[in-house]
């Protein structure tokens, strides 16, 4: 059974970066299985321009924190934000934000929440849920969007969220945890100069104790991840995937570990695995991490290194043969490397 309703009530999404991330002590998560076969080598001409588009993809799961109490009560903040578990954490909180609103809303059926976007457009909130008064396992929520424009930001495509397990309400500040199943079906957001698209399957468990202390570890097999950023994009699968981070009084960590192919700008066809062996760590409001390890190998066992030196700095060393033995080392600035993309 099935039951629709139009509102012109705004669609307040605020895409202020709220956070994700889970505390993966020295690397977190799973390493990823799926071996390189093929693709590019790694070398001296292209190290910066390896390193620097791994690191981009694996920050673009994530985003800097910041507002998230904004997130319900129809406050749109005016920072965007890039990471696409935030922006899927930012669509939850909104799908949730509907339901206690929707007509008819009973045991077992679906409802269509239609709501207006702000400056234009529309997204659809299709919730169906057990108990009405409470989330609980096996409830699941989706959001479509259509040229949704909000003020940052604009939205199209969407994905369904299933509970596999649920202890509090979810929400930005408010303490809860939570076993979710998400598929995303062409899921678009573009703000600013920035944007995360994002095909396929995650898992994500979520444990949150207040707005300044909340943890997120999210896995897969297939993520199709588009991420354009400081003006160059890239379109990539990854695959067998972790993702482990978190955010703890100010300070935000992650990690990120998968078997990355696909055709990037500079690169070409590429099919190498990213570890993280140490995780990135950054402090609210910089721009860089002051934290941080990631090796990237190619299937020829090349391998370029890249370990953060500070806030403004950080070091490019490169193993040509992959004997372990660094042959090149490049002490860079972050601002330089990230220019290589």
């Amino acid at each position: 059974m099935q039951n629709a309703r139009k509102s012109n009530t705004p669609l307040i999404l605020a895409l202020g970066a709220s956070l994700l991330l889970v505390a993966c002590g020295g690397g977190g998560g799973n390493e990823p299985t799926t071996p390189v076969t093929s693709g590019t080598a790694i070398n001296s001409a292209n190290a910066q321009d390896v390193g620097a588009r791994t690191y981009n993809l694996s920050a673009g799961l994530s985003s800097q924190v910041g507002n998230s109490s904004n997130l319900v009560g129809g406050v749109a903040v005016s920072a965007p934000a890039s990471g696409l578990i935030d922006l899927s954490l930012q669509q939850l909180y909104l799908a949730l934000h509907a339901v206690p609103a929707a007509p008819g809303l009973v045991a077992g059926v679906t409802v269509n929440e239609t709501v207006a976007c702000t400056h234009g457009g529309s997204a659809v909130v299709t919730i169906n849920v057990a108990n009405t008064a409470q989330l609980s396992p096996g409830d699941s929520l989706a959001i479509s969007a259509n040229n949704c424009q909000m003020d940052t930001a604009k939205l199209n495509g969407g994905f369904t969220v299933t509970f596999n397990s649920i202890s509090g309400t979810p929400s930005p500040a408010g303490a809860w945890n939570a076993s979710l199943t998400v598929n995303y079906t062409g899921f678009t957001s573009i703000s600013g100069a920035d944007t995360v698209s994002a095909s396929g399957d995650m898992s994500m468990q979520i444990t949150q104790i207040s707005a300044q202390d909340m943890s997120i570890s999210a896995s897969g097999n297939t993520l199709a991840i588009g991420v354009n950023s400081n003006g160059s994009s890239a379109e990539a699968t990854l695959s067998n995937y972790s993702y482990a981070g978190a955010f703890k009084s100010g300070v935000t960590t992650f990690s990120a570990n998968y078997a990355l192919s696909g055709n990037l700008p500079k690169l070409g066809n590429v099919a190498y695995t990213v570890k993280t062996s140490t995780e990135f760590k950054k402090q609210a409001g910089l721009a860089f991490p002051s934290q941080g390890v990631m090796t990237v190998t190619a299937a020829d066992h090349s391998t370029v290194t890249l370990t953060v030196i500070d806030g403004n700095n950080v070091s490019v060393g490169l193993d040509k043969n992959g004997d372990g033995v660094t042959d090149e080392t490049v002490a860079t600035t972050w601002t330089a490397l990230i220019a290589h993309l």
